[in-house]
């Protein structure tokens, strides 16, 4: 994989990407670079309302595009700081984004985060998805590794600016994304000149806390809006347990799921099902697995303080002898616009942590 990373540098340069060398993809609009997290994280911010992957001359300079945007933002990791967060505003999807062209756009993208730029990725928040996305997600998420797609947090539409805000300073996230600041510039120069331009304006801040280095992937939380099967894969270190989230919409009629264990090492698993305020983010712990395996053991185990839960079964021993476990529930009318957390509690475990890879598919009207 090195040496592979090696010969694409070589071949793409980009710590030399001029913009004639991307003159469609550079003034589309599409990437910008936009401030930094609280943890420190460089931000990106993806306008998918302005792509269109038919005006590009070739995919060669989609390639360069996207090196040149991930190099300028690696260069803005300050001390400490291993990861960026890319937020997909993705309102404007229409049928261009589903043409061949888009589809080795899309691929393209995800091979050059994962091969070239690996583990640099700390949380991709897809935001504001009209319905079309479930088909896109189906398109690209094959391409994603497990680790990776753990990252992706499909924020439920109209829930932009509450998840964005949790990461994200409001005087440093975009007005249009529901912060304070405005519209970051779009780059226009030489990707060197470009750096060296900021680093005379900005200092770059330091790592503040645990997820400018792994990550804010403390739990991962999935859209019940609309039909679509969503894959990835968790660690839970020993003695916690990790709250999968399902935001429960006037429309969803059912979430089923399947999972298994790598080593087909036994762990608790159970469900419930809260109200929309007791959606409650756990702290992520300064030990968490690279997956996502973050948690706080009670904050996973029962609901918010003071929110009502109104359906739970209570987690039970694993056994994968015979395979992977699966299961399913039909949505209840009282529970739109609450919370299924799907609970794999490895609280009784001393010394292993358990690896679990899962799927799971909502089915919405």
């Amino acid at each position: 994989m090195a040496l592979n990373s090696v010969k694409w540098r070589a071949s793409v340069k980009p710590w030399a990407i001029t913009p004639e060398m991307i003159p469609n993809a550079l003034p589309s609009g599409v990437w910008r670079w936009a401030g930094h997290s609280k943890s420190g994280m460089p931000v990106l911010h993806v306008d998918c309302e302005n792509w269109k992957p038919s005006d590009y001359y070739g995919v060669d300079e989609y390639i360069r595009y996207i090196a040149y945007l991930l190099e300028g933002a690696v260069a803005r990791m300050g001390e400490g700081v291993e990861r960026i967060i890319i937020i997909y505003w993705i309102p404007g999807l229409n049928m261009e984004m589903m043409k061949p062209r888009a589809s080795e756009c899309a691929k393209v993208l995800m091979k050059t985060v994962q091969d070239q730029y690996p583990e640099r990725l700390g949380a991709a928040f897809t935001c504001n998805a009209p319905a079309l996305f479930a088909a896109m997600w189906r398109m690209v998420s094959p391409w994603i590794d497990p680790v990776t797609k753990a990252k992706f947090q499909i924020v439920p539409k109209g829930q932009a600016e509450e998840a964005l805000l949790k990461y994200i300073d409001a005087d440093v996230l975009p007005s249009a994304l529901g912060g304070k600041h405005d519209a970051y510039p779009l780059p226009n120069k030489p990707i060197q000149e470009e750096i060296t331009d900021f680093f005379k304006e900005t200092k770059p801040p330091a790592a503040s806390n645990v997820n400018a280095i792994i990550g804010c992937t403390e739990q991962t939380v999935l859209n019940g809006g609309m039909t679509g099967s969503y894959e990835g894969f968790i660690t839970v270190r020993p003695g916690y347990s990790y709250s999968l989230q399902v935001h429960l919409e006037d429309n969803t009629k059912a979430i089923s799921w399947s999972f298994n264990e790598k080593k087909g090492r036994e762990f608790n698993f159970g469900y419930k099902v809260t109200e929309a305020q007791a959606a409650a983010v756990p702290k992520p712990s300064m030990f968490g697995g690279m997956g996502g395996g973050f948690g706080n053991p009670a904050a996973a185990m029962i609901a918010a303080k003071g929110a009502s839960l109104l359906m739970q079964q209570e987690p039970e021993p694993q056994d994968f002898s015979t395979g992977a476990k699966s299961g399913k529930v039909e949505v209840q009318t009282n529970w739109a616009k609450g919370t299924l957390n799907l609970i794999f509690d490895n609280t009784a475990a001393r010394f292993f942590s358990t690896n679990i890879t899962y799927e799971v598919s909502v089915e919405a009207e």
